[in-house]
């Protein structure tokens, strides 16, 4: 602080004498640069020497210096001794030290010396070092050190801060204690425990803390803090210094607290931060290492919250990584995301240090160059197997079961979805579209059914969407490419129907229809029609859709495939289109493979959850055939492209001889762990090998390598088809389902296939 001796001394005469409790009292004189914002608001309380005897079970406490609020004025701290600071319990175990600490304000019912952010640091020697701030050094396993730490500061360590210079700031010693008995600990940053009255519970964590109180210490309050200390190598004597931070109120008394004192009362850098891993693939399996860590970081800063710099460093486990730009937040905090890439973690866990800069650098001029930064650490679980075993292999279980007999479906070739609810009032159910109706009206009627007995499924009557009109000749593919899509953020299923190639329908938890979102282009040719081959949810609850908006069957061009993003809304309208994701991914296909004519039909896509990444599947239908899958990134605007795959030649999913290159499919991301996602996009696709018609199944890793094709089923049927396949992401029964069928009369032959998605 840049406050004077004489002014405290002055003061301290005046806060007693001039308190009369009339109003006629006279009010001390303040310095008007006492009054001013400051952002030197960092002081040191007191300072103390701990030494432990285990032997007697005692814990003498020995004060170093006066505390720097009352300079060379020791009224308040000694004598008498332990007036300030008390031992509250005490209990030693083993070489485990654990003891309550109080420490009482001493400036009873004068409200104006309010402290803020009052923290109790314990201070020893180090010898972790190795961070990316060489002057980083900390205490690790086999030093004395605090075993429950509510975060680690660079504040008055004996090791930077100056010593006997003179200034107010300084370390001079004290009355008793040994000359510079404290300037031999060595660690710069040191754990400490944050005191403040709404820590009524001496164990209570620091989340706890309501932060509208800004973290104050009331005068004449009485705090106390559990700390357990392991005692190292280096003996049974540590430091202990008391940081507070404080700043004279605003306006005239009587003063309100903490609403009077002006922001500079409270520490500049952040008190708290929560972290939450939004995805942990890290793994060692005793010879090799590997995996990310994506963290999110929400800061309590009492003001400025979004100002800050946030990095992560652990030496030897992953490079060190920074960010300066929050991702969200609300009142007094703001989130930031780490992701850590291509770590090498070590056994177990891994322990890494997290630093929040402010904006103020030099720690009051007393360590210059250095950013004001508050230390906080975290540990993340490491698996004790490699990710590379889990994408392994696939193993053949299916169990094979007739479907929905009996129901009539319209004589023509057609690829249907499925999908299984995994939120809502139906969780846990599967959802398929069921009947077509007559030739004249081709409705469309989605059951739910049990997926656990779903042999001759009838079913539940869901919802019905419509379809063609009975005078409506113009809708030659009305059933190509009926979907079912379910928002995992609200529960509702988007679904595509019959004639409706052009529009999604939203239908809440309960098959009411919420929406109908409408696709159309006005560059649109008349007599083309708009289809909609695929269209996912991606994890925040947006729909993506890669519309045909020119082409056909009987096109001899290549169609104009766009990408389109729908964002969902928390008002009417639900979803907006995002046209600035808008997306020709024609283009892409096109300059990959221009030797691949008419690539005509887009497959199905799928979204990854936690990668943030689309898939799509694309087909040609002339010779030589080919299936093209390409990966774009979500995170951009528009997305880009990550990288294309030629795969499957001569593997493209037909429909029957004489409908050669019509191509079915169906692509599906596992979404219950992380670590699936990356190597689980399941392939469902046809292929034929005349006379033999087969269903695969295809796993795929986040790259495109192959790493399992089966056949499913085959058939000499001309008209043997692959219907759709879903995932069951409960992760006690996680399952893949899957349903395949004849086309041949009576038209009604389904399978119904249940695989164990572990063994996937």
């Amino acid at each position: 602080m840049r406050y004077y001796a004489l002014f405290f001394c002055l003061l301290m005469i005046f806060a007693v004498g001039c308190s009369s409790g009339t109003n006629n009292s006279v009010e001390p004189l303040i310095p008007a640069e006492i009054t001013a914002a400051s952002s030197e608001t960092h002081q040191l309380w007191g300072f103390w020497q701990f030494e432990a005897n285990p032997d007697e079970g005692t814990l003498d406490v020995v004060p170093l210096r006066e505390a720097m609020l009352h300079l060379n004025a020791l009224p308040f701290l000694e004598p008498p001794p332990m007036l300030n600071l008390t031992l509250e319990s005490l209990q030693f175990n083993g070489n485990i030290i654990e003891a309550d600490i109080g420490l009482r304000h001493p400036f009873l019912g004068l409200n104006e010396f309010t402290g803020f952010d009052v923290c109790g640091v314990l201070i020893s020697n180090g010898s972790v070092t190795g961070y990316n701030d060489p002057d980083i050094r900390m205490t690790g396993e086999g030093d004395t050190r605090l075993l429950n730490p509510d975060g680690w500061t660079r504040w008055w360590n004996p090791a930077e801060f100056p010593i006997n210079t003179g200034t107010i700031l300084a370390y001079n010693d004290g009355l008793l204690g040994a000359p510079d008995s404290h300037a031999d600990f060595n660690s710069t940053l040191n754990g400490y425990k944050l005191f403040c009255d709404d820590l009524a519970d001496p164990t209570a964590p620091v989340s706890s803390v309501d932060p509208t109180s800004r973290c104050e210490f009331s005068a004449g309050q009485k705090n106390v803090r559990h700390f357990s200390i392991e005692m190292g190598g280096d003996g049974l004597v540590f430091n202990y210094a008391v940081d507070a931070n404080w700043m004279f109120p605003q306006g005239s008394p009587p003063w309100d607290v903490p609403d009077d004192f002006a922001p500079g009362a409270n520490r500049p850098e952040s008190w708290n931060v929560a972290i939450t891993e939004d995805e942990n693939t890290l793994w060692n399996d005793g010879a090799e290492n590997g995996g990310d860590l994506s963290l999110l970081i929400d800061v309590w800063d009492h003001f400025d919250a979004g100002l800050n710099t946030v990095w992560i460093d652990s030496p030897g486990n992953f490079p060190y990584t920074v960010t300066s730009v929050p991702v969200g937040g609300n009142l007094g905090y703001s989130t930031y995301q780490i992701d850590i890439i291509g770590a090498t973690p070590a056994v177990d866990s891994i322990e890494m240090l997290i630093g929040v800069e402010c904006e103020q650098v030099g720690y009051q001029e007393l360590v210059p160059g250095k950013t004001v930064t508050s230390y906080f650490k975290y540990t993340a679980e490491v698996d004790d197997t490699s990710a590379e075993i889990i994408c392994g292999e696939a193993v053949h279980t299916y169990e094979g079961q007739h479907f929905i007999n009996g129901i009539s479906y319209w004589p023509y070739c057609q690829r249907d979805d499925l999908t299984i609810l995994e939120t809502g009032a139906h969780a846990g159910e599967c959802v398929v579209k069921s009947s077509y109706g007559s030739d004249s009206v081709y409705t469309g009627t989605y059951i739910r059914f049990d997926p656990d007995n779903a042999t001759d499924v009838v079913g539940t009557e869901y919802f019905t969407v419509p379809g063609r009109e009975p005078d409506d000749t113009t809708a030659a593919y009305v059933t190509m490419n009926p979907q079912i899509d379910q928002n995992p953020v609200n529960a509702h299923i988007g679904v595509v129907n019959g004639r409706m190639f052009d529009t999604v329908q939203i239908v809440d938890e309960d098959g009411v229809p919420v929406e109908n979102i409408v696709v159309t282009d006005p560059a649109t040719p008349s007599d083309k029609y708009p289809n909609i081959p695929g269209m996912d949810f991606d994890g925040d609850g947006d729909l993506w859709i890669i519309t045909d908006v020119m082409g056909g069957p009987t096109s001899t061009i290549n169609p104009v495939w766009q990408l389109r993003h729908y964002e969902l809304q928390t008002v009417s309208p639900y979803y907006v289109e995002n046209m600035t994701d808008r997306l020709d991914i024609t283009m892409d296909l096109v300059v990959d493979y221009p030797a691949y004519p008419r690539l005509w039909y887009l497959a199905d896509l799928a979204i990854s959850y936690e990668e943030d990444f689309l898939f799509t599947w694309g087909t040609n239908i002339q010779s030589p055939c080919r299936s093209v899958f390409v990966k774009y990134d979500l995170s951009t605007s528009p997305p880009t492209k990550v990288l294309s795959q030629d795969l499957l030649p001569f593997a493209i999913a037909i429909c029957s001889t004489p409908y050669s290159g019509m191509s079915r499919g169906d692509i599906e991301i596992d979404h219950s762990d992380p670590l699936y996602e990356k190597c689980r996009i399941l392939v469902m696709y046809q292929k034929w090998n005349d006379p033999v018609s087969e269903i695969h199944y295809m796993k795929l890793d986040s790259d495109f390598n192959i790493l399992a094709d089966e056949v499913l089923h085959d058939s000499t049927d001309p008209w043997f088809t692959p219907f759709a396949f879903t995932i069951n992401t409960d992760p006690d029964n996680r399952n893949l389902i899957a349903i395949d069928y004849n086309q041949s009369e009576p038209r009604n032959d389904f399978h119904y296939y249940t695989m164990p998605v572990a063994d996937w």
